[in-house]
C-alpha cells in the first residue's frame, strides 16, 4: 500500500504571530502534509499574507462579522470552507488543526499508523502536553476522508458542531481513539470549562442529571459563572431536540455505562 494522502485544515483569524511556529512544525512532520489550507476569518493582522509565505493555500471566508465566532455555531461555517477546499485534493485522511498548535515531528505519522491499523478507527488525535486528553482533541484531530464523505458531509450549524463527528462515529459503531505518545503543544491554555457547553449537552440529548452534574462539577472546581451558565443554557427551550437520532440514541446509552462505572 502506498503512501496515503494527507490534507490539513487551519482555521485562523489574527494567527500572524502563532502560525509561523505551526506551519515550520507541519513542514517538519516526517509524514509531511500534501496540501495546508488556511481559512482566513477576516484578519487584520497579515494572517493570509504569513500562510501563503509558508505555502498554505488560503481560503478566505466571504462572511464579514467584527466579533470572534468562537464557541458560537457560525464558527462551523469557517471549519467547512476550508474542509471543502482540502477534499478536492482527494486526500486519504485530513486533520483540523487549531492556528495556536504545534505538533512534534512524529504526530502524523503516529496518528495515521493507528488508523492504517484498524479499519474501523476513523477519528483520532494526540494529546496536548500538560492537559487532560480523554477523548480526540478538536485541533489535532484526524479524520479517514471516507467516513466523511459517507457519514458526516459537513459540520452541523449548532453549538455540537465540534463533537458531532466524534458521537456519530459511535453511534455508528465505528471507533475513535487518543494516540497518547503523539504529542502536541498549544501555545494558549485550553479552557475547561464552556457556557456553551450547556448547549451541546441539550443538543446531544443528554438527561437533565448529567447537565446538572456537569454543571456542579465545574462549579465545585472554581469555575462557579461558567458553571452556572452551563445549566442556564441547557435549560434554554430554544434547543430542545436533540440534533441527530443516532446520537441521541447513543448518548442515552453512553450516559447509563458512565452512572455504570463502565467508561465510554
Amino acid at each position: 500500500m502506498g503512501r496515503p494522502r494527507i490534507g490539513v485544515v487551519i482555521p485562523a483569524r489574527n494567527e500572524a504571530s502563532s502560525l509561523p511556529l505551526v506551519l515550520t512544525a507541519l513542514a517538519r512532520q516526517s509524514l509531511r502534509p500534501d496540501i495546508i489550507v488556511v481559512v482566513d476569518d477576516g484578519s487584520t493582522d497579515g494572517t493570509p499574507e504569513v500562510a501563503e509565505r509558508f505555502g498554505a493555500v488560503v481560503v478566505k471566508n466571504p462572511v464579514r462579522h467584527a466579533e470572534s465566532w468562537a464557541g458560537r455555531p457560525e464558527l462551523s461555517l469557517v471549519f467547512n470552507l476550508g474542509v471543502e477546499r482540502v477534499l478536492r485534493e482527494n486526500p486519504d485522511y485530513f486533520m483540523i488543526l487549531g492556528a495556536d498548535t504545534v505538533l512534534e515531528r512524529e504526530y502524523l505519522a503516529k496518528v495515521i499508523t493507528a488508523m492504517e491499523r484498524d479499519k474501523l478507527l476513523v477519528v483520532a488525535s494526540g494529546c496536548i502536553v500538560g492537559e487532560p486528553c480523554r477523548v480526540p482533541r478538536g485541533s489535532g484531530r484526524v479524520f479517514k476522508t471516507w467516513f466523511w464523505r459517507r457519514h458526516i458531509g459537513r459540520f452541523p450549524l449548532c453549538y455540537s458542531w465540534e463533537s458531532y463527528p466524534v458521537f456519530k462515529a459511535l453511534a455508528l459503531g465505528y471507533r475513535i481513539a487518543v494516540i497518547p505518545d503523539a504529542k502536541m503543544y498549544t501555545l494558549r491554555k485550553t479552557r475547561s470549562y464552556k457556557e456553551q457547553y450547556g448547549y451541546t449537552m441539550r443538543e446531544m440529548g443528554y438527561p437533565w442529571f448529567y447537565a446538572l452534574a456537569r454543571s456542579l462539577i465545574a462549579i465545585t472546581r472554581g469555575y462557579i459563572r461558567t458553571g452556572i451558565k452551563m445549566l442556564a443554557c441547557y435549560m434554554s427551550t430554544a434547543y430542545r431536540h436533540g440534533i441527530d437520532p443516532d446520537i441521541t440514541r447513543y448518548v442515552k446509552v453512553y450516559v447509563a455505562r458512565r452512572l455504570l462505572g463502565l467508561g465510554p
